[in-house]
């Protein structure tokens, strides 16, 4: 009894520093979209527990949008990659992200990052399309993963320089297109939490 008692702090620990590493993540990824002049909506702490288990209202971390465009983002932070030439996530949550994709039409932008505070990685259906993931085995999570090459990855700023035209913010657009993505540039109410402005 005492030895379930002690694995299941251990998980629940486990379980509260993936989480923080997952928020610090979503706060850098947005902090740098938002410097870029994009409006974004963190949609990763919305779900509930039901029977027992927590149920996610849906697969994305970051809602963003700006420059006339709108997608999704999902963010991994992950250990800086000094040794390793990959990178990657649970195949089974990219076999998500790509139905969704499938399904709905939208774009999602799969990002990766960590403590050397880059940010790379590409849009889902890119991914797929290309094949340029390889699958394996990650013991200590007991489960199937699928791996990027960091070559094959995308710098952040690469990404949002192909969507936008090279935009790199609101001020350089010309002014009959600029789009304004600040609450503070029309006088209106800021809905953003503190963490992401």
């Amino acid at each position: 009894m005492a030895m379930k008692q002690i694995n299941s702090k251990i998980e629940e620990e486990e379980e509260e520093r993936r989480k923080k590493k997952g928020k610090i993540g979503e706060v850098r990824v947005a902090k740098a979209l938002r410097k870029r002049g994009f409006r974004v909506g963190n949609v990763a702490d919305k779900s509930e527990y039901i029977n027992g288990g927590q149920y996610r209202y849906n697969e994305f971390d970051l809602l963003v949008f700006g420059y006339g465009h709108t997608f999704w983002a999902q963010v991994k932070n992950k250990e800086p990659r000094t040794y390793c030439p990959d990178t990657g996530l649970e195949q089974e949550k990219f076999e998500e992200l790509c139905k969704s994709v499938k399904d709905s039409g939208s774009r999602i932008l799969l990002l990766f990052t960590d403590d050397s505070k880059k940010i790379y990685g590409d849009w889902v259906s890119k991914l797929f399309e290309n094949e340029i993931g390889y699958t394996g085995w990650n013991a200590p999570d007991k489960c199937l993963m699928i791996y990027f090459l960091l070559d094959n990855l995308k710098d952040l700023d690469e990404l949002l320089d192909e969507l936008t035209g090279k935009h790199k913010s609101p001020k350089q657009l010309p002014l009959k297109n600029r789009v304004y993505s600040s609450p503070k540039q029309l006088n209106l109410p800021s809905f953003d939490h503190e963490d992401y402005q």
